[in-house]
């Protein structure tokens, strides 16, 4: 199988790993709903696998509060004012935040109808079992947010039940199926592997000078599509 026959998609945790790694591998990329929102808790993985056991319901006008957010667009650096919504429900754990949910051009209802369609294609992606998917994770905390190695087991432990409820519900197996989750943290010098089974591995990488940078200042890294590349010809065998 080649690496045409293999898809990608980024589950967060910014919408940095779409734009900045995902889209630059040279394979198919489908979108799905975690691509372009903030999810950059240590409990990244529960969120999505109480998202998509519920079909996304969670996602509602009651549990979201309006807000505006003036950053750097991560297509072309420019600064621009973002609106988006916080997540202020109970189902799930925070920081969550949908920063590019409405469009200054989309109607409410329009807006709406293209959240939903984005969850169900991606669940209709993971059911399709006939293609390989790759499920890209880059996280870029820094701050309060660093995740730290004590983070970071328990990210891991997150991640790898994520891989069997995929199983479960999916058909997901690691000849199908795997995640790899990239993890830039300040507190090592070199890129270690530190956790690789047979459907998900975990990266750390170190931040060096980008240890106290927001995600939407951070540069590109040839490092991070490596180590994604790297990966996928690990899926190929």
């Amino acid at each position: 199988m080649n690496n045409r026959e293999i898809l990608v998609s980024s589950i967060g945790s910014v919408c940095f790993t779409k734009w900045n790694v995902a889209q630059n591998l040279g394979i198919p990329y489908i979108s799905s709903p975690f691509d372009n929102l903030e999810n950059i808790s240590q409990w990244q993985f529960t969120n999505i696998v109480e998202l998509l056991a519920k079909d996304f319901k969670q996602i509602c006008e009651a549990d979201l509060e309006y807000r505006e957010h003036q950053s750097k667009r991560i297509v072309d650096g420019k600064v621009a004012t973002f609106r988006g919504y916080n997540y202020i429900g109970r189902q799930l754990m925070q920081p969550f935040v949908l920063p590019h949910f409405f469009d200054v051009l989309l109607s409410k209802e329009d807006a709406w109808k293209r959240w939903r369609h984005k969850c169900e294609s991606f669940q209709t992606t993971l059911g399709d079992t006939s293609k390989k998917l790759l499920l890209l994770s880059l996280r870029l905390n820094s701050g309060v947010q660093e995740d730290t190695p004590a983070r970071r087991e328990y990210i891991a432990r997150d991640a790898w039940a994520f891989m069997i409820y995929l199983r479960g519900k999916f058909g997901r197996t690691p000849e199908n199926c795997r995640l790899l989750s990239i993890i830039v943290s300040s507190d090592v010098d070199d890129t270690i592997i530190e956790y690789d089974d047979s459907s998900f591995r975990q990266v750390v990488v170190p931040a060096g000078e980008e240890a106290n940078v927001p995600f939407w200042d951070r540069k590109s890294r040839q490092d991070y599509i490596n180590l994604a590349k790297e990966y996928i010809a690990t899926f190929n065998n």
